[in-house]
């Protein structure tokens, strides 16, 4: 691999038990993990996630429980040492190739990197009724690109 820069991957996280699941598609990167970080923001989950993810070599957790989840990606951005800063959420489970892909992106001359972002339930026999509407609407990407530049930070790079 021509560019080995070194990634930090952002997830803000509250009361969610799809982290377990993000956690585990992010250690199944193809890009090398030791140039991976996960930093995980816990914005107020109870218990704290500090509590209930394995921390290993690649994951550290900060708590930052006020002011939202962009208040937590900023405590989380803040510890990153990465020179990408890759964004997902607890309840996304990247693909297998998403650091490679975002690495290459940005390697080309992207500034920026955004991706389709795929939802899911929690229960997926009986969806919450504003996970059923997520599931048919939430985050076109291309729609919010070809508006205006921008981006959910669910799948977002730079």
């Amino acid at each position: 691999m021509e560019n080995r820069r070194r990634v930090s991957v952002v997830v803000p996280v509250r009361d969610d038990p799809r982290l377990a699941a993000c956690l585990e598609a992010l250690r199944h990167q193809t890009y090398p993990p030791e140039l991976v970080e996960v930093v995980v923001a816990d914005n107020g989950s109870s218990p704290p996630v500090t509590e209930t993810v394995d921390a290993s070599t690649y994951t550290r957790c900060v708590v930052a429980p006020d002011g939202g989840s962009y208040a937590a990606r900023n405590a989380a951005v803040a510890l990153s040492t990465g020179e990408v800063l890759a964004f997902t959420d607890a309840d996304c489970l990247p693909a297998p190739t998403w650091l490679t892909e975002i690495v290459s992106a940005l390697h080309s001359g992207a500034d920026v990197v955004a991706g389709h972002v795929e939802v899911y339930a929690r229960d997926d026999r009986r969806p919450h009724p504003v996970e059923a509407y997520e599931l048919v609407h939430a985050f076109p990407q291309e729609t919010y690109v070809r508006r205006g530049g921008g981006s959910v930070t669910a799948n977002l790079a730079t």
